[in-house]
């Protein structure tokens, strides 16, 4: 029973006690783990905007929008931006797996709007000058349309398919097109692993590493590709990858719970010991760790001096991780400049941007540092 004269804050949190309590237990154990993430404030937000948290209730709200109760009374002021709500819905009827939602999420995913989700865009777009608020409002929505695919993958309603697919052939964004291509496999369809590898063969975008990413969630297989990954690796990884394309991914079925279990648990990294001269060069460029920055240069202080051709080795290795690759090349030239100078030299035509960069600067600095000794 809710007490006479409990404040708003009390009445949203027992309400949202309740809600906990009461939520449905996802069917996959992995949906379940991926629902408790961030679901406190999930359900926070859903709640204190006069939704509550049962299937019926957020569908509801996804079709007709805040009702005039809600409305009736000031909303809560956070999230300034409420499609942002509208977002959180469509998340929770994901980790619902809540099929009687796919006919809405998919006519969203189409590029259709119901009665609330346009009362809300239309909510936060009118701010805006007439010039702005077209495109502003198409930027709302492809947030909406990308969640909705979200959702039909945890759903897996194989009768969602030819929407997503037909998202993943239309749109430009990486993270539509990889993000489809898992919910199709999400729901047993195997159409999108080959349209992505068809489409990760350019190493000159970040979004071949987006591309990798969804083949890992889909298959399993984890090339390590990752920013720092050299141009030359990258061809390498692709025409690995297309070598088992033509062999063993001619027939792979994709396994839901596989790539659930997959995106709970991640693809797991290089990890370097910094004991290591690759693992110290690494640490010298984790510009967001002083300490373990501070640890590696005096780490390297006592091996450089003796891996000179070691370090040079690193600074012309095509296939080393531009990160490692280009502290090799500032411990390299600390170490030895005069030596360093026509590495750098011949490093200014690197195809790698950030090793030519770094070559351009070193010769510069080596140069100085020459003149000074004289």
């Amino acid at each position: 029973m809710i007490r006479r004269g409990m404040t708003n804050r009390a009445l949203l949190w027992a309400a949202l006690v309740v809600a906990l309590a009461a939520r449905a237990t996802a069917a996959t154990p992995y949906v379940e783990a991926l629902a408790e993430q961030h679901r406190e404030e999930r359900h926070a937000v859903l709640i204190a905007h006069g939704v509550n948290i049962s299937s019926e209730a957020v569908l509801d709200f996804v079709v007709n929008g805040f009702t005039e109760a809600t409305l009736s009374r000031s909303l809560p002021e956070q999230p300034k931006i409420k499609t942002e709500v509208i977002n959180y819905a469509i998340h929770e009827l994901g980790f619902m797996e809540a099929k009687e939602a796919v006919p809405v999420l998919t006519a969203l995913v189409d590029g259709e709007t119901t009665k609330g989700v346009r009362s809300i865009l239309q909510y936060d777009a009118e701010p805006f000058a007439i010039s702005e608020e077209v495109d502003y409002r198409a930027g709302l929505m492809a947030y909406v349309r990308y969640n909705s695919i979200v959702a039909l993958g945890l759903i897996g309603d194989p009768a969602a398919a030819q929407s997503v697919r037909t998202a993943m052939l239309r749109e430009e964004e990486i993270d539509f097109k990889s993000e489809a291509a898992v919910a199709l496999g999400l729901m047993g369809d195997n159409r999108g692993l080959d349209y992505i590898i068809n489409q990760a063969g350019d190493p000159t975008t970040d979004d071949q590493i987006g591309y990798f990413n969804a083949v890992y969630l889909l298959t399993g297989r984890n090339y390590g590709l990752t920013r720092n990954t050299s141009l030359a690796k990258r061809r390498k990884l692709y025409s690995d990858l297309q070598a088992w394309q033509a062999s063993e991914g001619k027939n792979f079925a994709p396994n839901r719970v596989e790539i659930l279990r997959r995106r709970v648990r991640g693809a797991a990294t290089e990890d370097l010991p910094i004991s290591s001269l690759r693992g110290a060069l690494r640490a010298t460029r984790s510009f967001g760790d002083y300490d373990l920055r501070y640890t590696a240069r005096q780490r390297l202080r006592t091996l450089a001096p003796g891996a000179k051709d070691e370090l040079r080795a690193l600074s012309l290795d095509a296939f080393e991780d531009l990160d490692i690759r280009v502290a090799a090349m500032d411990w390299y030239a600390a170490t030895d400049p005069k030596e360093a100078k026509s590495v750098m030299k011949d490093l200014r035509d690197d195809e790698n941007e950030a090793v030519r960069r770094r070559a351009e600067m070193l010769v510069e600095d080596i140069d100085k540092a020459l003149t000074k000794r004289k």
